[in-house]
Formats: structure tokens, C-alpha cells, sequence
């Protein structure tokens, strides 16, 4: 073998050995930078396969949460498994957890930033009741049920974003977001009970889906700043009253009330 041919062969194998310490090296980098440890969390097995989130003992305010847990795929996260952990700041689950429990994340008051994965679809009540740092929330499709007062008092909360796998709104889910200013509905809504979206006094203007059939009475009451509401296509039938902001259906049912009670600034109702 000519003396040249040698120190090609060399010179490759040097850079292929490079290539692969960096590799190893930026692979490394990046998992670091995406999952905590898994001693920083507790954990109860649910069967032979799938585990449960119970608690967080890390000191990192930037949580990012593995798949697998002692060989365990991560499916859920316990209820108030992160309760009053108010140095966390985000939190990002991994596409194999299909349920957050109830008060799970309850009184995170520094959370700003919350990515919840692809194969979410249970949301419990309370679970995000009382993150006042909580600016925005954006589901995937998927997710199919949020319990009531979810996100209740998060003082924050801006924008929120539903998927069209999304059928129901319970109550109180969203009450007493005061800085709540964009709702995007998703296509597939359906109902919205009573006080969903009560006490929602900086949310001006409305677009509800065509899909929606029911809007429980006070469902966005007192939501002050409410000066314009685009209603459902199929609603045009509906007596004002439904509709009026400040007129009851007293002289028909005295327990009537409408959806949009208290809304004192709402002027437009249009399809």
C-alpha cells in the first residue's frame, strides 16, 4: 500500500472518530437539557408496564418530565403530585402521559409556561387551579376532558388555545381569570356549563364554534369587558332572551338565567 493511500485511510479514520466523540458528546448535551434524573421524582407503578407521577424532589425550576421511570412508562400524573412547588417555572410532559390528575399542579404560583404532549386526554379538576403565573395554555388534539376549575384563579392566563377533540367545558374551569383576553374554541365543542368562564373581566370579544348546542345559564357571567359575541350559525332561531346579556326569561321561568348575565358591556350579537 502506497505511503499516500496510508494516510488517507488514517486521516479518515481520525474524522470519523471525531464524528463520533461529538456525537456522543451533543447527544449527551441534549439529554441533559431535557430530562431531569430520575431519582428527582416518585412514582407508583400502576401495572406491569405504566407508572404515575407522584411527586417532584429536584431542585430544577425547569421540569421536564422522562417517558420511562424505573423501566416504568410514564401514563399519568398524580393528583397534587406538584402541589405548592412554587419555584417550578415550566413544565413539559412526554407524549405518553394520557392523564394529569386532579390539584396536580395546584398553587404553582411561579409556573409560566406548561406543554403538555400529544397523548393527553384527561385533564382533572383543579389541577392548575391557582397558577397565577400561567400565561398561556395550548392543548393537542386528543385531549377530550377537563375537569372543573382546571385553571380557575390563574390571574395570568392571557391566551388559550382548545382542540377540536375537546366536547365539553365544565364549570368554573376557567372563573376568575381576570387577564384572560383570546379564547380559541375548537370545532367540536358542544357545551359549556354554568360559570366556565365566570369573572373573565378583561375578555372583550367572542367566537363560539357551530358545533356548540347547550350554554348553561352564567356560563360567562360578569365577564364585564364582553362587548361582542359571534354565536353559533345554528342559533339563529333563538329568542333574544337567550342571547340578552340583561333580559331574563323571569316572565316565562324564574330560574332562568342567561349565559351571558352580568356581561354589562355587551352591545353585539351576531352570527
Amino acid at each position: 500500500m502506497s505511503g499516500g493511500l496510508m494516510m488517507r485511510n488514517m486521516y479518515v479514520r481520525i474524522v470519523f472518530a471525531m464524528i463520533l466523540v461529538l456525537t456522543v458528546l451533543f447527544s449527551t448535551a441534549a439529554l441533559s437539557e431535557t430530562a431531569q434524573p430520575e431519582e428527582n421524582f416518585t412514582y407508583s407503578v400502576l401495572n406491569g408496564t405504566y407508572c404515575s407521577v407522584t411527586g417532584y424532589t429536584g431542585a430544577d425550576t425547569e421540569v421536564v418530565i422522562p417517558e420511562v421511570l424505573g423501566g416504568y412508562i410514564v401514563q399519568q400524573i398524580g393528583g397534587s403530585a406538584f402541589k405548592g412547588k412554587t419555584a417550578i417555572t415550566s413544565v413539559t410532559l412526554p407524549d405518553s402521559v394520557e392523564t394529569i390528575s386532579g390539584n396536580a399542579f395546584e398553587g404553582c404560583t411561579g409556573l409560566v409556561s406548561f406543554e403538555g404532549g400529544s397523548g393527553l386526554v384527561t385533564l382533572g379538576g383543579s389541577a392548575f387551579i391557582g397558577c397565577t403565573s400561567l400565561k398561556e395554555v395550548t392543548f393537542a388534539e386528543g385531549l377530550t376532558s377537563i375537569g372543573g376549575s382546571a385553571f380557575q384563579n390563574c390571574t395570568g392566563l392571557e391566551t388559550i388555545t382548545l382542540p377540536d377533540s375537546l366536547g365539553t367545558i365544565n364549570g368554573y374551569v376557567f372563573s376568575g381569570c381576570t387577564n384572560l383576553t383570546e379564547v380559541k374554541f375548537g370545532e367540536g365543542l358542544k357545551t359549556i356549563y354554568a360559570y366556565a368562564f365566570q369573572n373573565c373581566t378583561g375578555l372583550e370579544e367572542l367566537e363560539l364554534p357551530d358545533s356548540i348546542t347547550t350554554m348553561s345559564g352564567r356560563a360567562f357571567y360578569n365577564c364585564t369587558k364582553l362587548s361582542s359575541v359571534n354565536y353559533p350559525k345554528s342559533w339563529v332561531n333563538t329568542p333574544d332572551y337567550y342571547r340578552n346579556s340583561t333580559t331574563y326569561y323571569s316572565e316565562y321561568d324564574s330560574n332562568y338565567r342567561s349565559p351571558f348575565e352580568g356581561c354589562s358591556s355587551l352591545k353585539e350579537m351576531a352570527i
